[in-house]
């Protein structure tokens, strides 16, 4: 313990602010400051094991504290001092007199300054067990490191998911929505407070509606908010809407923190919204499906499919992590190359791709036979406008062995791929003629609609025709064949819904335009969401799909006597749009 000095001579300072040993000064403060700040706050450097054993007991007791939110668990820092003081003799005020005492009082008494663990314990702590606060979560095969802080405010307040950034896109978003059993009551309670007043009336008190839930309830994939809206529908026969629930309420401790790390382990970052962090890290993430790439392949060029089959996934570990990858064949120019993926679907289309080119390499003569098929030149002309026949052609020859060829299960290795083509040869002429007849109702209803807008002039239905243009634009456009796969089959009634709706609209204008808003809200949001999640030119299938879902929607509402592919409305959308994007209830 040092203090500062000040010397006067008659008055005036000779001295100022020189540092002293405040042991011969004042013993009996420095004693106390030297336990207090040295032993109890862990300011000293020492060899004695005493000091690290006590230490590490110290942080098992904040670290229950911290699973349990409570400060209530570990005794205060006048326990502590108590405890040292009751064994540290009078006159040791440093830290050298103290390591020679402690030296000489171990010898005979080895664990004089060791902490017992019960006494660090200022209650019983039975109610925090790994059950509810578990060290790792186990979804789907991998084990996710987790850890827990307590303290308000912090980046990393509550429970804390390690993640390594190539494993981003993995993520089960709903089942994190569970948290860890600790904090799932704390989380239902304050998510079923955010319900409207009318439907609060009904479940009060609000801790016992959860307690019966979590009775009958277990966490799964399926978003948190959903399980409770369906278990309050069963027990009252209310129906909760996604919009009912307000999870932009919650405390953030309430929500998984995910701490992102590379490869090796370093930490990259923080937060609680996972799509987020994976369009912040995906440089990181491509890094890690590289370096795991390195571990598996040797990237080389091949020319077909390998005699034993590629595996669905290969897996190793990053950051001491399981990590899973996806490989696929990919064409690269002239040959093709093994690559993996960081998710199951992103590699499945890309691997489609590879069989299609590699079986087209392996029938040349169908692809000559489907490129002079006699409608071809038909389709050609009602596509001038829009492209060219050779790119026509191309897409038209690529659809037809994605529908007959690249059919899931797709074939992972050459033997598998030979008996595919000499199951399905036989059937690609005949597919092609099919597609062929199709694509020219389609491109003759096309045609019928463009020459429609660009010969209306209405001023007043402006809007209505912006519409329309952009809606021809994304279902007609260089490669849409092979995009639009059997949905193709109903491209016609699509375009007779748009004649429909371009026939009504002058005397339902205002009908018009509030439905157009409606399909335009949703049409924002998916163009929005392919934007930030598209990752190496595959799309997440769930939102092609929905892409599909809103071309149903215009047909329900613009011209509803035509018949939709399923039910469909806007809060079907809304309900579909919330399963797809983890805000369903």
């Amino acid at each position: 313990v040092v203090a500062k000095e000040q010397v006067t001579l008659f008055g005036l300072p000779i001295v100022a602010g020189r540092r002293v040993h405040f042991g011969p000064i004042d013993p009996v403060q420095s004693r106390e400051l030297f336990i207090r700040r040295a032993l109890v706050e862990g300011e000293f450097r020492t060899s004695g094991d005493f000091f690290a054993h006590n230490r590490t007991l110290v942080e098992e007791v904040e670290e229950l504290e911290a699973r349990a939110r409570k400060r209530d668990i570990l005794v205060d820092e006048e326990r502590l001092f108590a405890f040292y003081d009751e064994r540290i003799p009078a006159g040791i005020v440093n830290g050298k007199g103290f390591e020679a005492w402690r030296k000489q009082a171990e010898a005979s008494s080895p664990d004089i300054l060791k902490f017992d663990r019960t006494a660090l314990l200022a209650r019983e702590a039975g109610d925090v067990t790994e059950a509810d606060t578990p060290d790792e979560l186990m979804v789907k095969g991998v084990r996710y490191p987790l850890s827990y802080h307590f303290q308000p405010g912090a980046p990393d307040d509550g429970v804390t998911l390690t993640v390594p950034a190539a494993m981003l896109p993995q993520l089960p978003l709903a089942r994190l929505e569970w948290l860890v059993p600790g904090l799932l009551r704390e989380k239902c309670i304050a998510l079923m407070k955010s319900l409207p007043k009318a439907i609060r009336r009904q479940v009060v008190p609000i801790p016992d509606w959860v307690d019966a839930a979590l009775e009958a309830l277990a966490p799964e994939d399926a978003p948190l908010t959903q399980a409770l809206g369906d278990f309050l529908r069963r027990k009252t026969g209310v129906r909760v809407h996604p919009d009912d629930w307000h999870p932009e309420s919650l405390e953030p401790h309430l929500l998984m923190n995910l701490r992102v790390v590379d490869h090796h382990g370093k930490l990259l970052g923080q937060g609680r919204d996972a799509r987020e962090l994976e369009r912040h890290f995906e440089a990181a993430a491509g890094e890690g499906a590289r370096a795991l790439a390195a571990q598996v392949s040797d990237e080389e060029d091949v020319e077909a499919l390998p005699e034993t089959p590629l595996p669905e996934s290969r897996v190793t570990t990053q950051a001491g992590i399981r990590v899973e990858a996806f490989p696929a064949l990919v064409p690269k120019g002239e040959a093709f190359r093994v690559e993996l993926y960081d998710h199951p679907d992103k590699a499945r289309e890309a691997h489609r791709d590879g069989v299609v080119r590699l079986a087209m390499r392996r029938l040349p003569d169908q692809v000559r036979a489907i490129e002079r098929l006699k409608g071809v030149d038909t389709c050609a002309l009602l596509f001038a406008k829009v492209s060219t026949r050779r790119q026509l052609s191309d897409d038209l020859v690529q659809a037809v062995f994605q529908q007959v060829v690249a059919v899931d299960p797709l074939p992972r290795g050459q033997r598998e791929l030979e008996s595919r083509l000499e199951a399905t040869r036989d059937d690609l002429l005949p597919r092609a003629e099919a597609l062929v007849t199709t694509l020219e109702q389609a491109l003759k209803g096309h045609l019928a609609v463009t020459k429609a807008l660009k010969g209306n002039l209405n001023l007043a239905l402006a809007l209505v025709y912006s519409d329309l243009k952009a809606q021809m634009q994304r279902l007609v456009h260089p490669g849409f064949i092979s995009e639009a796969g059997d949905w193709l089959e109903e491209y016609p009634r699509y375009m007779e819904a748009a004649l429909i709706r371009l026939e009504k609209a002058p005397r339902e204008r205002m009908r018009d335009q509030m439905h157009m808003q409606e399909v335009q809200e949703f049409e924002m949001q998916l163009a929005a969401r392919r934007e930030s999640e598209r990752r190496g030119g595959v799309e997440d299938p769930a939102l092609v799909a929905f892409g599909w879902w809103i071309e149903e929607l215009r047909v329900s509402l613009f011209a509803q006597q035509l018949g939709t592919k399923f039910p469909v409305s806007p809060k079907r959308l809304e309900k579909h749009w919330g399963e797809i994007t983890g805000k369903a209830a």
